[in-house]
């Protein structure tokens, strides 16, 4: 049997996870894959989900490769977030039914399948269902009844990035994780999808020309951008009707203080405020990793209408013109972040 074993990093963060995961795909022939994790001292949410998520799309492809893992023991985070059990190794917490503790939520799943069958048995919609999840999330990541815009916050993150999914992804489920540090005033939200992706999504839409996944994430960051055209006004009113305005909202809200990662297909993007870095990635689908700096959490509201008034001056532009090139989407993403040009 021909085994690859796979030495992870000491540190299992954003950028280590896009290396694994190409070098997952790259030995996804092999008999099997050994996650060896001897060297690891420090693991991330983001990273363990998208690790986690590349072996299942992997094991999809080919249902015959086992995964194992040595040197495991003392990962007592990892074990706990529902890492190992997620990529398909028998030890840690079931991961579709670990409860969390008062400052994370494991890796679980959410079948889109499940989901519906629970609107129609409440006479509800798919979209309102999502909303119940994200709320029920949002009160056991914040245990605090008193932080309120900090609820509020990733309830409505959670709410956007799932509707995304359930809308265009056309994916089977949303895979997500959380994590609150108190002490350092940080959250970070991440969730993902084995979809079509952002650049099959896209292409739908007859006033985009966007050839790359990279052209398709810059487009997909800017306000009310679609895979299919539309002409509506951000409105925090009605959260159902900002089509388009998502990841924008959420990625502007993130900015502040914190910072903004898209993936899908070949390439993701890191966005924070004045600033951005386009990286390669092996993206089985869509994945978004969002941290927030607490002490920039204002009310939700306050600031979803601030941004939403934004959004809406620069998506007139974009209605306003018969297409959105490559070009065109990489000038907007730099001047809604205050990003200096490379020549400036």
């Amino acid at each position: 049997m021909a085994v690859y074993q796979l030495t992870l990093p000491a540190r299992v963060d954003t950028p280590a996870s896009l290396r694994i995961a190409r070098e997952l795909i790259d030995h996804s022939d092999a008999d099997a894959i050994m996650l060896d994790f001897g060297n690891v001292s420090w693991v991330e949410p983001f990273g363990m989900l998208y690790i986690s998520m590349t072996i299942q799309s992997v094991r999809v492809r080919f249902p015959r490769l086992r995964v194992f893992a040595q040197k495991y023991h003392d990962q007592g985070y990892a074990i706990h977030m529902g890492f190992l059990q997620h990529c398909g190794i028998s030890v840690g917490n079931r991961w579709r039914s670990t409860p969390g503790s008062e400052t994370y939520s494991p890796i679980t799943e959410i079948k889109l399948s499940e989901l519906e069958a629970r609107a129609f048995s409440n006479k509800t919609v798919v979209q309102d269902e999502i909303e119940a999840a994200a709320q029920k999330l949002a009160a056991l990541l914040i245990r605090d009844p008193t932080e309120t815009n900090l609820i509020d916050v990733v309830q409505y993150s959670i709410r956007e990035l799932g509707r995304n999914i359930a809308e265009h992804s056309s994916s089977p489920s949303l895979l997500y994780c959380a994590q609150f540090w108190p002490t350092k005033q940080r959250i970070e939200v991440c969730i993902a999808d084995c979809g079509v992706g952002l650049l099959e999504t896209l292409k739908e839409n007859p006033h985009l020309t966007i050839e790359t996944d990279a052209d398709a994430i810059k487009a997909a960051i800017l306000p009310g951008i679609s895979g299919k055209p539309i002409s509506r006004k951000a409105s925090y009113e009605d959260p159902w009707a900002n089509s388009g305005f998502g990841l924008f909202m959420l990625s502007r809200l993130c900015a502040r203080g914190g910072n903004f990662f898209l993936a899908s297909g070949n390439n993701g993007l890191l966005i924070s405020e004045g600033s951005e870095h386009l990286v390669e990635a092996g993206c089985q689908g869509t994945a978004v990793r969002m941290v927030m700096n607490t002490k920039e959490v204002g009310g939700l509201s306050e600031s979803l209408q601030r941004i939403a008034a934004e959004g809406s001056a620069v998506a007139k532009e974009i209605t306003g013109s018969e297409t959105v090139g490559p070009s065109r989407a990489s000038s907007m993403v730099r001047r809604v972040f205050h990003i200096k040009s490379p020549d400036e």
